[in-house]
């Protein structure tokens, strides 16, 4: 999946297979729906519903509210630096930072 990275330079994000994979197993119907988007929305619309899937995976793995709270808080600090192009070592981080840094 190539994307624009900051001043222009397009960039490849190793985990787009992965990112296909958790959207599609999450929510078919939506997962299908983005493919017909033209790029860059595609990319875009499939990193946003990988996401999604990942917060709803927290949120039925952890057991304990402050185990849910941590893993959610994690998301929050890792953010920003995503954005950044920052790597912080999840397979969504390349695909989310594309979508983050191509926001005005």
């Amino acid at each position: 999946m190539a994307g624009r990275g900051r001043g222009g330079a397009t960039r490849t994000s190793a985990a787009a297979p992965d990112v296909h994979a958790l959207a599609s197993a999450f929510d078919p119907d939506r997962a299908l729906a983005a493919r017909l988007a033209p790029e860059p929305a595609r990319t875009r619309l499939l990193a946003l519903l990988a996401f999604e899937a990942e917060l709803q995976r927290i949120l039925t793995i952890a057991h304990e509210p402050a185990l849910a709270e941590i893993r959610l808080q994690w998301w929050r600090d890792s953010l920003p630096r995503m954005a950044q192009g920052t790597p912080v070592g999840h397979p969504l981080a390349a695909p989310l930072g594309e979508l983050l840094g191509a926001l005005p």
